[in-house]
């Protein structure tokens, strides 16, 4: 079986979010084997929404907060 995919939606460039996301959704997705996908930590020359909506229909499931 592939490792799953989660889309993580989140304020970008906020310090707060960004401690969030790598002491807490990282380690926890990575114990549970799913791969974390956050939009400004992927290398892209893409457009950012086509980019967004293509990361999320491929990712397995999406988890967001504000």
């Amino acid at each position: 079986m592939d490792e799953l995919r989660c889309f993580v939606a989140m304020p970008l460039e906020r310090q707060d979010c960004d401690n969030v996301f790598d002491k807490l959704v990282v380690t926890t997705l990575k114990h549970l084997k799913i791969k974390p996908i956050r939009i400004d930590r992927i290398e892209h020359n893409d457009d950012i929404d086509k980019r967004i909506i293509s990361e999320i229909k491929s990712c397995d499931f999406e988890v967001g907060w504000i």
